[in-house]
């Protein structure tokens, strides 16, 4: 095969992204805070970018060696004029804004930013405060520091105490057989004994075992039942319980109970242990996170005011922005070498473009808000149950825009409404899955069934309403809800409920039981 390079001309149309388009796609994508830093760091890298507020402070002085401007070609002069007019929509709406109500504003971001809570401290931190206010053998110290650091986020040891032991480093361990693991097991009991409740546990009894108060009443009882009956709690076995402990003395003992007590009674002080054991925390070291929660700052905000919504961009946290005029006039100054000139219209230029920009994704995201709006009226009227489908592409297609624009429009953006606060995205909700009727075909040539107008999230909460509903002497199984939704034109399978149902939390009907 014989190889050669030569040159071959080709003619073709492509479509590329300016660098223009380019940055209104980044600056969409952005959530407000994000784009706040992005404007802060923009400010800090071009000099002809300023905050409008501090150009009304101090009135724009023009060089004093100022002269006739400078000729501006036909394309160069309808770019500025394009710009400067984006410029002033982006400062009246910026007035408009502010001016409508400012004290409101302040008072939203000032709310904010109370809402950020400092730093909290780690498990592990708390736990050497503890020790630090505590007098403890300076001989001990380093084993319970040890120790610390085996424990996890939930406040368990990570490895079986053997393990810790033999990872002790080489000057804590003892020359004395066993000398050391009694350090460690001195160092487990007085790190068991600190707060939270529970914290050193090596598995859940333990950790349940640890948060019982020795001088209660019922002690014996609910120790018996964390040592030998967890799993039946979990399992809401009641009945065996209460068998079991009918047919043990030593249990009866421990209960209160006489020989021959009927294991109804029994079964019914059960029931009250039990919810008091409900109150222990079996995760004790949960509540302490070594990352910050993130916090949500809603850029939408859709109001009812008088039976009417209206759409509010929250955007009062980003600064109205202007190009300087000491530059504008510079640009046009004769004197100013073309080096200097080319500077300043590619830095004025990279301004302007940047307020286009921040203008353009307001634009982008109070259209889609309003379509939102439009789609899903029903659920700002009568709640989450009437939370319609609605597909990106179906407020692309309405908008005139491509379905990627609308995916970055609403990625990290949040909407505060009369009922929540919710993420964009929740707005657009998938059908829930329908059930063909039990052995039947379609006909041949039949189209398509129609769409199912009701959400996944809609039948969820049909779900949770009927559970709630319920007798709890007879939780209703799956099958029963099926039946129940069918009843109310609702279609569904089994498995579509039962899988609905894990995903809230909501138990079996044999664990949901009340005796």
């Amino acid at each position: 095969m014989k190889m050669e390079v030569h040159l071959q001309q080709r003619l073709e149309q492509r479509l590329q992204l300016s660098q223009q388009m380019l940055q209104n796609l980044e600056l969409l994508q952005k959530p407000i805070l994000e784009l706040r830093q992005a404007i802060d760091e923009e400010l800090q890298a071009n000099p002809t970018l300023e905050i409008a507020s501090e150009l009304e402070e101090r009135p724009a002085e023009a060089p004093a060696d100022a002269k006739a401007a400078a000729p501006e070609t036909p394309t160069e002069e309808a770019q500025r004029e394009y710009l400067e007019s984006v410029e002033e929509v982006w400062m009246e709406s910026e007035r408009r804004g502010r001016g409508s109500g400012t004290s409101e504003d302040g008072e939203r971001r000032q709310e904010f930013l109370q809402s950020v809570g400092a730093p909290s401290a780690s498990l592990r931190d708390h736990l050497r405060t503890q020790i630090a206010l505590i007098e403890v053998d300076a001989e001990l110290k380093p084993y319970l520091e040890h120790l610390i650091n085996h424990l996890n986020d939930i406040g368990y040891l990570d490895s079986p105490f053997e393990e810790i032991v033999q990872t002790l480093p080489e000057d804590l361990k003892r020359d004395a057989d066993g000398a050391a693991r009694l350090m460690l097991e001195t160092a487990l009991s007085f790190l068991q004994k600190l707060e939270p409740a529970g914290v050193g546990a090596r598995d859940t009894k333990e950790c349940l075992l640890l948060q019982l108060d020795e001088t209660d009443a019922s002690y014996a009882a609910k120790r018996r039942l964390i040592e030998r009956h967890l799993e039946d709690i979990g399992n809401n076995r009641l009945p065996k319980m209460a068998r079991d402990v009918a047919a043990d003395p030593q249990a009866l003992a421990d209960f209160g109970f006489k020989a021959g007590t009927d294991p109804a009674v029994i079964m019914e002080d059960i029931k009250i242990l039990i919810g008091e054991l409900q109150k222990l925390n079996p995760k004790p070291g949960a509540n302490f996170s070594t990352e910050n929660t993130p916090r949500v700052f809603p850029e939408v905000i859709i109001r009812e005011v008088d039976g009417k919504y209206e759409i509010v961009i929250e955007d009062s946290w980003l600064p109205p922005l202007s190009i300087n005029k000491v530059y504008q006039e510079r640009l046009k100054d004769k004197t100013v070498t073309k080096a200097e000139r080319d500077y300043l219209r590619h830095k004025i230029d990279a301004g302007r473009k940047l307020i286009s920009a921040i203008e353009q994704r307001r634009t982008t995201i109070q259209r889609i808000t309003a379509e939102i709006l439009k789609h899903q009226l029903d659920f700002f009227e009568h709640g989450a149950e009437h939370l319609k489908p609605l597909k990106m592409q179906e407020v692309a297609d309405a908008l005139g825009i491509h379905n990627s624009t609308v995916s970055r429009a609403i990625s990290g953006k949040w909407i505060e409404t009369p009922r929540g606060i919710f993420p964009m995205k929740f707005f657009f909700a998938t059908a829930a899955p329908r059930q063909a009727p039990a052995n039947t075909l379609p006909p041949a040539g039949a189209p398509p069934a129609e769409p199912d107008d009701r959400t996944r999230l809609a039948l969820m909460e049909r779900i949770r309403e009927i559970v709630d509903g319920e007798d709890r002497k007879k939780p209703l199984s799956d099958l029963d809800i099926v039946k129940i939704l069918k009843q109310q034109n609702i279609a569904a399978a089994r498995r579509t409920v039962a899988k609905y149902r894990e995903e809230m939390g909501i138990p079996s009907s044999r664990l949901r039981k009340q005796y």
